[in-house]
């Protein structure tokens, strides 16, 4: 990785080895070609019933080269109010980290975590690394969940001074880390597993209403975020279309979006494959004339670099988009659905493609696919904590020595 930074250390959005889906901070972690370790969210506080997890001890194994850490049950605030507990869980977590990669791991250490693991702040200001880098992956306060604004905002900011860089996947969150957390952000947009989607496999055996219809491929999680309307509405004016929906359910909650989802899953031309195994995902979008990523255009959606428009990119079929912004360097490799005529119009020029009637640009979007790894993107990010990002004055680190800890119930002096 570099002469320096041996060793990365990544906090996570979600357990390391959730199915389903994928995220930046686990392909970030898989992509570091150096020893690596992975810190799982805290267990959630219905932990403490029966005490399903270790109270101070940190539990590890390994899986695909990747060293899991999950913490000990989360202390709430109100019973902390002197961060004594995650003081103890540093230290513990310190001692981990010096026992696996030697006392100096600051020195040779990239800590990475995106905006989505805010939680996790005390607990980084405790460790007190060298080399931080913040990735800002989504405007997370624009998405639909009750977050406490004022704190998440703070423990950003906190984060950003503390930072050796920070990245951002789209000029939306450079502007925003400008002008909330005081902080210039790098323009670094999400990697993709090239090598992975464009290999050719045999083909999965489809279900299908029509004969030599066009297949519209979509994979991803069916969320929040999606223009079921607009798929709706993409069925109704091409009536030779079949759509392929490919991935779980997520979070929707918007009564309306629902009502759009459950018709369109009734559809006769409209085929739902549930989750996919990443294995197999290549072949299924292989299959397809066309792909598909259709978002609700809202500041989440603008501020976004969706992973799914990459893995489309690296198989080299036409892709259609809306909602989110096309970066320029894609322009032409794309097809952008305007606001005015939906998706329909977009899906028949990318058709023309498809049929010959237009020149493929097959290659040139693998080509930048193959570019634009997360391989590459994790040396970018290495080289911007040591040289691309101004490093700030080390700030004091808060102690994790031996304390009194008797309103969470552990005894004086504990070694932990």
């Amino acid at each position: 990785m570099s002469e320096r930074l041996s060793h990365w250390l990544t906090f996570g959005m979600s357990a390391f080895d959730t199915p389903g889906f994928h995220d930046t901070s686990r392909w970030m972690t898989s992509a570091a070609p150096v020893p690596r370790a992975y810190v799982e969210p805290s267990p959630p506080y219905s932990a403490w019933r029966g005490l399903q997890t270790p109270v101070l001890r940190w539990r590890s194994r390994r899986s695909r080269e990747t060293w899991v850490l999950t913490p000990p049950l989360p202390i709430p605030g109100r019973i902390d109010v002197a961060n004594w507990g995650i003081q103890l869980q540093a230290r513990a977590l310190e001692r981990t980290l010096e026992a696996e990669w030697g006392r100096d791991w600051r020195r040779t250490t990239l800590v990475y975590l995106t905006n989505w693991s805010y939680a996790v702040e005390p607990l980084v200001s405790s460790l007190a690394p060298e080399y931080l880098v913040l990735d800002l992956v989504d405007d997370v306060l624009s998405f639909p969940y009750r977050l406490p604004r004022q704190r998440v905002l703070e423990r950003w900011r906190r984060i950003s001074r503390r930072a050796s860089a920070v990245i951002a996947v789209s000029p939306a969150l450079q502007a925003w880390s400008e002008a909330h957390l005081g902080r210039p952000a790098h323009l670094l947009p999400n990697g993709v597993d090239a090598g992975h989607f464009a290999a050719h496999a045999e083909l999965p055996n489809l279900p299908s209403a029509t004969c030599g219809g066009i297949r519209v491929g979509f994979a991803g999680t069916l969320n929040h975020w999606i223009d079921y309307p607009a798929l709706l509405s993409l069925m109704e004016q091409l009536p030779d279309t079949e759509l392929y929906l490919m991935g779980c359910r997520g979070h929707i909650g918007d009564p309306e979006l629902e009502d759009a989802l459950h018709s369109l899953q009734a559809h006769p031309r409209v085929h739902v494959l549930g989750p996919v195994p990443y294995e197999r995902l290549p072949a299924y979008l292989h299959a397809m004339d066309i792909l598909i990523l259709p978002r609700i255009p809202s500041p989440a959606s603008a501020a976004s670099n969706p992973l799914k428009l990459g893995e489309y990119l690296a198989v080299g079929k036409p892709p259609v988009v809306s909602g989110v912004p096309v970066p320029p360097p894609l322009g032409g490799l794309v097809y952008e659905a305007a606001p005015n005529t939906g998706l329909a119009e977009a899906v028949r020029r990318a058709w023309a493609e498809v049929k010959g009637e237009a020149p493929s640009r097959r290659a040139e979007r693998q080509a930048f696919a193959r570019q634009h790894t997360w391989q590459a993107r994790v040396q970018e990010v290495v080289a911007l904590a040591e040289t691309g990002g101004s490093h700030p004055p080390m700030l004091p680190r808060v102690s994790t020595g031996r304390v009194t800890t008797g309103s969470i119930g552990l005894s004086q002096g504990i070694s932990v």
